[in-house]
């Protein structure tokens, strides 16, 4: 233990201590390795009997349970109940708000532990609350998508265009917009649709083009979503000829 931790509100933070004599011998079974926390912004310590910070406590100090012997000699955790594998922001019966708490873990009495007292800090709250919010809103990643063919025999451009978010196909769309472009920059014509199918995707189909040869074309688009919000996006076609 030691350093200083940052935690989201209502989080569990594992406490975990080694504990040594002089020799740096890890010592084992002991029960009088203890945790004592306090919180910074009224200076109130954590009372183990009702899980409440108070001025003057019952119960200050927590025993800590050896993890296991002979896997992990020297090493214990807080483990009782209310706080099982680490401390449980969820059972403080008088919470603060990003707050502050530290953590003091004690041989009482004093005997052969030699690397006590053992100091850390645990921060709840504040900025790191939104951390999920702000990363889960860079992750998702909502883009339009199109596919266009051609069919020479009957001079007919088929599309279909929909929205993906998160790499899935949105349902809630109301409407799209196509505009065709020629390489010049000139729009050519309009396909509107109202009516996607039951996946999301909008059909469109143009008849005729009135392509001609040696010409590249381009689709301008955007689709309204059930928010009202729109999103656009382009697509380069082919050359005819």
């Amino acid at each position: 233990m030691g350093g200083v931790v940052r935690i989201q509100s209502g989080q569990k933070e594992p406490i975990e201590v080694i504990i040594v004599d002089s020799n740096a011998v890890r010592l084992i079974a002991l029960t009088d390795i203890k945790l004592q926390i306090r919180r910074i912004s009224d200076g109130f310590f954590f009372d183990w009997s009702d899980d409440t910070f108070k001025a003057s406590p019952v119960t200050k100090l927590q025993v800590l349970s050896e993890i296991n012997a002979a896997n992990a000699p020297g090493e214990y955790k807080l483990d009782k109940v209310g706080h099982v594998d680490g401390f449980d922001m969820t059972t403080i019966t008088n919470k603060v708000a990003d707050d502050v708490y530290r953590l003091t873990v004690i041989q009482d009495p004093v005997a052969s532990a030699d690397n006590v007292p053992q100091i850390g800090e645990i921060k709840e709250g504040d900025f790191i609350d939104n951390l999920d919010d702000k990363i889960s809103t860079l992750t998702k990643r909502v883009s339009l998508e199109m596919s266009f063919s051609y069919d020479l025999a009957i001079d007919t451009l088929i599309g279909n265009v929909w929205i993906e978010k998160d790499n899935l196909v949105l349902t809630t769309v109301v409407s799209v917009s196509a505009t065709l472009f020629d390489d010049t920059g000139t729009a050519l014509f309009t396909m509107v649709d109202a009516a996607p199918d039951a996946q999301g995707i909008f059909k469109l189909t143009r008849t005729p083009t009135g392509f001609v040869k040696n010409k590249s074309f381009y689709v301008v688009a955007s689709v309204t979503l059930a928010d009202a919000s729109v999103v656009k996006g382009a697509k380069g076609l082919f050359t005819v000829g």
